[in-house]
């Protein structure tokens, strides 16, 4: 086991060496993930897979990073350039961050996804993942995560919840046969694409709103 750590911590302090410009981030604690043995799933923002991003870590935009954001834990993974070790970034230095384009915020304790901004317009999704109580499969014990995601389209002091099409539709009864028009010209698909039909969707009321 000591040797173990002796040799990560070598690794460490080597990149710390090799990269200076990058080093502050990769001070904490090694992720060790949630190996399939022990959990059914994952928890981390839609899958596991390491995303290009950026992170405004200490006032300072660090860019060009391979990354993935656990929504249990609230927590960023940073890939080492080598590909040799992903580090958990301290969040408390964290302000925001970018996550395959996706813009998160911080708020309160947690990090919102701001998916558009404009004029009129705000929308935002909400990721809560919690992990289950052990359930035996195989007659192995696993822990599962059960998640939660919310879409919520803020029009002035209004909030609302959107899911599907109509209910974008009900908030924007004078643009309704527009909207409709925009869904179907651009193949919008609110089962499979929710996020990027939503994000569309709402941009393009938030034009709408701006004409006379």
């Amino acid at each position: 086991a000591c040797a173990g750590l002796k040799a990560q911590q070598e690794l460490i302090d080597g990149f710390h060496e090799k990269d200076g410009s990058h080093a502050s981030l990769f001070v904490g604690k090694v992720e060790h993930g949630y190996p399939a043995s022990t959990y059914a799933n994952h928890p981390y923002w839609d899958d596991a897979r390491f995303y290009n991003g950026e992170v405004l870590y200490k006032g300072i935009w660090y860019r060009n990073l391979s990354m993935r954001y656990d929504t249990h834990l609230r927590q960023l993974a940073v890939m080492t350039p080598d590909k040799r070790m992903t580090m958990l970034v301290d969040m408390r230095q964290v302000d925001r961050f970018l996550l395959d384009g996706v813009l998160f915020l911080k708020e309160g304790e947690s990090y919102i996804a701001e998916l558009h901004r404009g004029p009129n317009l705000r929308l935002t999704r909400e990721t809560e993942c919690r992990l289950s109580t052990a359930e035996l499969r195989d007659k192995a014990s696993y822990r599962k995560f059960s998640r939660s995601v919310r879409y919520l389209l803020y029009r002035g002091n209004d909030v609302q919840e959107v899911k599907s099409k109509s209910s974008v539709l009900k908030l924007f009864p004078r643009h309704k046969k527009a909207l409709n028009q925009y869904a179907k010209a651009h193949s919008l698909d609110f089962r499979n694409q929710r996020q990027l039909a939503l994000s569309l969707l709402v941009a393009y009321a938030d034009e709408l709103e701006q004409k006379p």
